[in-house]
């Protein structure tokens, strides 16, 4: 999808998504890491309740830019919002991978 964007021009709108589990377990629902795709929606799943907050970050221009330049853009834009209010090893843990 980021080539796509360089290619034709277009901006990158990133979108965090931020799960909290009310008395469950914060970590499992995280996919961060090593984590698969299935393996985090099983363990979101297996909650008893998840709230989710939808978050539309700022619009990111891809001029001068490489697909893997804008993918870090909108990664690093991701990690910040949810580092206000994401445990601090769940951030430092995506930081990580």
């Amino acid at each position: 999808f980021f080539a796509a964007c360089v290619d034709r021009g277009r901006p990158v709108q990133p979108i965090a998504v931020e799960y909290r589990v009310p008395g469950g377990d914060y970590l499992a629902v995280a996919y961060v890491g090593d984590t698969s795709l299935g393996t985090s929606l099983r363990a979101l799943l297996k909650q008893p309740r998840v709230e989710a907050r939808v978050i539309r970050l700022p619009v990111i221009a891809s001029a001068n830019r490489d697909r893997k330049a804008l993918a870090r853009a909108a990664r690093d834009s991701i990690l910040a919002e949810l580092s206000k209010t994401a445990p601090p090893e769940s951030v430092e843990e995506a930081r990580a991978a």
